[in-house]
């Protein structure tokens, strides 16, 4: 059987136990919570028509979900899709399933006004055969917990959360990824912050700041740590260094550039871990209207796009930069163009040195000159996620 042999369409709530009995063939039995928690973001995505099956007959052989985000990319606020939930029957791998339903959740995707989309891949070979890219990672550094505990600054009051804190949290997240000119960070949902500010977590704010943390395991986990100054990110640091006297260890989910290792006498991260995730433009003229670029950089470049999964990005155009705005106006075809495809493309938005992509052969043609503006226009801070989805 052919992928011509499936129908692609968006599941309802009557799916659920065929879509759970695809996802447990190929993840594996979830307990009782992670049963309810895929439910329940099963029901959100039924309700926004972001998920999609691929059917044989009557049969669901695979399904795919986008979840509706807000990334920062040079500090402004990009709509993106997060791929999510893409699973394939063991019988049906191979045949195409997964190309066929990142075409139909890419178009979906676009058709709710998403510019661009994100995922953490189980395998690469699709995702990269479908047009994304990896050019970032989810950061997870190790501290001794006893480093954090002398931390404390007494000019900092700092008060426990609660559920009232959610549209606190996120004002905080926007002003920081805003100011530091942010690329990748995924504003959380107001739904994911109840859950961060329930009972069994942990939460404190200051005044410009506030702390997410959680046990486990017998260590403590920050999930989110946002400070405006030195004193508020040593006091915050220095509450999660409280229970050192039983857990020995924090791990903390951080920017690369997390100042934390700054504000320590000793080594911050013992040991780093990071998970790699994947990027792709949907909507290009809106992903690159919608991007922060250098404030004092401005020219133009032409770029000549071949994007096989989304025909109607393919194209020559040209890229104009202007006191921090960049727009792409469509253009006729020029040989000067910077040749590229998708994968390209999302290394570049994400700030891949030209060097790097020439040596990777993601893009090829152009003018050197043009090399050095777009390198400028697009240079920023390492791309992060803090979180799944």
């Amino acid at each position: 059987m052919t992928t011509d042999s499936l129908e692609v369409r968006d599941l309802t709530s009557a799916d659920d136990e065929q879509a759970l009995g695809v996802r447990t063939r190929s993840f594996g039995k979830l307990d009782e919570a992670s049963r309810t928690w895929w439910k329940s973001v099963q029901a959100e995505v039924i309700a926004q028509r972001r998920v999609l099956g691929a059917f044989g007959g009557e049969r669901l052989v695979g399904t795919a979900k986008g979840r509706s985000f807000s990334q920062f990319w040079g500090g402004r606020s990009v709509p993106m899709s997060g791929v999510a939930g893409v699973v394939v029957a063991p019988d049906y791998r191979g045949r195409g399933v997964a190309s066929l339903l990142m075409r139909a959740l890419a178009e979906r995707s676009i058709e709710l006004g998403d510019s661009v989309s994100a995922l953490y891949p189980a395998t690469l070979a699709p995702y990269r055969r479908s047009g994304w890219e990896v050019v970032g990672a989810q950061h997870r550094i190790t501290i001794d917990s006893a480093h954090l505990r002398g931390l404390g600054s007494p000019d900092v009051r700092v008060r426990p959360g609660s559920k009232a804190d959610v549209e606190r949290v996120q004002q905080l997240l926007e002003h920081s990824y805003t100011t530091r000119r942010a690329n990748g960070a995924k504003l959380l949902a107001p739904g994911d912050i109840e859950d961060a500010l329930a009972e069994d977590s942990f939460s404190y704010f200051a005044d410009d700041g506030f702390v997410l943390y959680e046990w486990h395991e017998g260590n403590l986990v920050v999930t989110c740590l946002v400070a405006g100054s030195k004193a508020t990110a040593r006091a915050l640091w220095s509450m999660v260094g409280s229970g050192s006297s039983i857990a020995k260890q924090v791990h903390a989910y951080v920017s690369p550039d997390d100042p934390v290792s700054l504000l320590l006498p000793e080594e911050a991260a013992h040991e780093v871990f990071q998970n790699r995730w994947m990027f792709r433009l949907l909507n290009v003229s809106a992903a690159i209207a919608a991007r922060g670029v250098a404030d004092r950089v401005s020219g133009s470049a032409l770029l000549s796009l071949m994007d096989p999964l989304l025909p109607s990005q393919s194209g020559t155009w040209r890229l104009e930069v202007e006191g921090g705005r960049a727009e792409l106006i469509r253009t006729g075809r020029s040989d000067e163009a910077l040749r590229l495809g998708p994968n390209g493309l999302a290394c570049l938005y994400a700030g891949t040195s030209l060097h790097t992509l020439r040596t990777a052969g993601l893009v090829a043609g152009g003018r050197a000159d043009a090399d050095d503006f777009l390198d400028a226009a697009f240079a920023g801070s390492t791309p992060y996620l803090l979180e799944y989805f």
